[in-house]
């Protein structure tokens, strides 16, 4: 039966600092010890926030499980530890993104639920204007698009540029199963968007003449080939 390592017992007790010796010291930041246990699934078990985000910036796999098949996700879930919770799905540091769209983009309905129910906005805002439904309406999270409809996201929720909606979202990237789960939870089928106002800048004088008047056409072909030959010379 594999024992703990100096970095796993480390981790276990929260010192970020001598983890990170070891890991400058060439500690194995993914070594798997008794139960399949990580040293990130250590620290995500015992709430050492800073110990996890540490492990994390040092190519921590969020994906490694347990024998028993558990992530470090599931096991902060587990322990009720929020901030870790929220360290793990923000693992990727989108700027301005939040740790619900992370778990909506991921189809994690487990730490959706427990977001939610720990006071995290349900419809919170990306820069982009999307909410966690839209991010799941785009990447196909069906899942996670049945909870956050049943947990009252507004369905037809709008961004501010060009007033997109969840189901816009869906239709564009041909996510039939979500613009059905959208539809049966009351999306309006007709709602239009905001369309794009494409800025064409007026002709210029001079294109016109060269364009319209043989003549100064003439002109204009005559002065580009002196300025040729100059710089030829």
């Amino acid at each position: 039966m594999k024992g703990n390592g100096p970095l796993h017992i480390a981790c276990l007790a929260g010192q970020t600092k001598v983890v990170q010796i070891l890991l400058d010291n060439g500690a194995n930041v993914n070594l798997k010890a008794q139960n399949g246990f990580t040293p990130l699934y250590m620290a995500s078990q015992e709430n050492h926030v800073e110990t996890v985000k540490l492990l994390l910036a040092n190519g921590a796999n969020l994906q490694a499980l347990t024998e028993d098949g558990f992530t470090a996700l599931d096991v902060a879930v587990q322990q009720d530890h929020e901030t870790v919770v929220v360290a793990l799905l923000r693992s990727e540091k989108r700027k301005g993104f939040h740790a619900l769209h992370d778990a909506a983009r991921k189809d994690l309905t487990k730490p959706i639920k427990f977001l939610i129910q720990k006071g995290h906005a349900v419809d919170i805002r990306a820069p982009n204007g999307f909410t966690p439904l839209h991010i799941a309406a785009k990447y196909n999270s069906a899942n996670a698009a049945v909870l956050l409809t049943n947990s009252g996201a507004d369905i037809d929720a709008l961004t501010k540029t060009y007033a997109i909606t969840p189901l816009h979202a869906a239709s564009k990237f041909g996510h039939a199963n979500i613009v059905t789960v959208l539809l049966q939870a009351g999306a309006k089928p007709d709602k239009p968007n905001r369309v794009r106002k494409i800025l064409i800048s007026k002709p210029r004088p001079f294109i016109i003449m060269i364009l319209f008047m043989p003549w100064y056409k003439k002109l204009y072909e005559n002065r580009v080939s002196l300025l040729r030959s100059h710089w030829i010379k």
